[in-house]
C-alpha cells in the first residue's frame, strides 16, 4: 500500500510541474499571465488598500466526469500589486470519494505553490495533506506547516445548505 501512495504521489508531482497557482508575494499580473489557461476571473472587489480577485479554477473535463459537480474557487488578496493572501473553496460534487481525491490534489498543489516550495517526492507529505482534508471534513480544523517555510496552510469546512465546502487558506506566518 505504501508503494502505491509513492507512485501516486510522484504522478501528482509530475502532473503539476511549475505551472503554479499563486505564490505569496508574487505580482498579480505575473500570476494572471502564467495561469491564463487554468483560471477564470469572476470578479474584483476593492476595499480600502486591498483588491480581492475571485477566480474559478478550471478542472479537467475527464476529472469532472468522475466527480460531477466538483468545483474550486480561489480568492487572491492583493496589496500594492503583490499577492498578500489567498484561499480556496472546494466543493467535492456528487461523488464524494473521487471529489475527495481531487480535493487532496488541489490542496497539495495549493500548499506547495502558495508557500513557494517544490512538491516533494515524499509520499508522507501527500499523506499529511490527505489527513488534514479528512479531519477538516470531520469538523476538526487543521493547520499544516512545512519545515522549509515560515507560512502555514489552514483547513476547515463550512456548511452551505446541504453542501459542505472545504476552505483552505495560505498564511505567511
Amino acid at each position: 500500500m505504501r508503494r502505491l501512495y509513492s507512485i501516486y504521489f510522484i504522478l501528482i508531482a509530475l502532473a503539476f510541474p511549475q505551472s503554479g497557482l499563486a505564490a505569496l508575494g508574487e505580482s498579480i499580473k505575473t500570476f494572471q499571465d502564467k495561469n491564463r489557461k487554468r483560471i477564470e476571473l469572476k470578479e474584483i472587489l476593492i476595499r480600502d488598500e486591498k483588491k480581492y480577485y475571485s477566480f474559478n479554477i478550471l478542472v479537467d473535463e475527464n476529472e469532472l466526469v468522475m466527480a460531477p459537480g466538483f468545483k474550486v474557487g480561489m480568492t487572491v488578496t492583493v496589496t500594492a500589486g503583490k499577492i498578500s493572501g489567498q484561499s480556496l473553496a472546494i466543493s467535492c460534487g456528487s461523488n464524494p470519494m473521487e471529489g475527495n481525491r481531487l480535493a487532496v490534489d488541489q490542496c497539495y498543489k495549493f500548499a506547495c505553490e502558495s508557500l513557494g516550495r517544490q512538491a516533494s517526492a515524499n509520499a508522507a507529505e501527500l499523506s499529511l495533506v490527505q489527513q488534514a482534508v479528512f479531519l477538516a471534513y470531520s469538523n476538526m480544523p487543521q493547520v499544516l506547516k512545512f519545515p522549509d517555510t515560515t507560512g502555514k496552510i489552514v483547513f476547515k469546512t463550512e456548511k452551505k445548505g446541504d453542501e459542505i465546502i472545504l476552505l483552505v487558506a495560505a498564511l505567511k506566518k
